[in-house]
């Protein structure tokens, strides 16, 4: 179980919330080095439009209770088996922060299934990833493209796709 707000972790500065703390969060992203990532603008209400969706169950593991250190953001998402999460977000500003918060996540949570997407993670952050066991999901797909004409009077016409 996450330490939750009002509980001190063994190293005393990890803590999990129900909610987002939005301002925080975005002053601490603020602080951070800018990398070459197109990304949302991650202010305030941005944080509280991602995480205000009623259709997900969030929970927020953060260190540092003076000043924000880093967060990570896990989320059942809406239909999943209850045992399930995903890392949704993951922010910190020192790689042995980053660490804590997934060591964390990993060993207070206990989920049997933790996802992350790791597309454009730092190097650093792959290998916190892999020392703790993440491997690759395969997931097939049939890869199609669903069109559809535009004129009602073409929609029992042949499909015709570049002219």
């Amino acid at each position: 179980m996450l330490p939750e707000e009002n509980q001190k972790s063994p190293a005393g500065s990890l803590f999990a919330q129900r909610t987002p703390l939005t301002r925080e969060m975005s002053q601490l992203v603020a602080r951070l080095p800018r990398d070459e990532r197109i990304r949302h603008v991650r202010d305030g209400p941005f944080f509280a439009w991602r995480y205000g969706n009623p259709l997900s169950n969030y929970r927020f593991l953060y260190v540092g209770r003076e000043q924000l250190r880093g967060y990570i953001v896990l989320q059942q998402p809406p239909g999943a088996n209850a045992d399930r999460a995903n890392i949704v977000d993951w922010e910190a500003d020192s790689d042995p922060k980053r660490a804590e918060l997934l060591s964390a996540a990993v060993e207070y949570g206990r989920f049997p299934g933790l996802c992350i997407w790791q597309l454009g993670v730092s190097p650093a952050a792959t290998q916190m990833i892999d020392r703790h066991g993440f491997k690759p999901l395969r997931v097939h797909t049939e890869k199609t493209i669903p069109v559809r004409s535009a004129r009602d009077d073409e929609l029992n016409a042949p499909w015709i796709l570049g002219g």
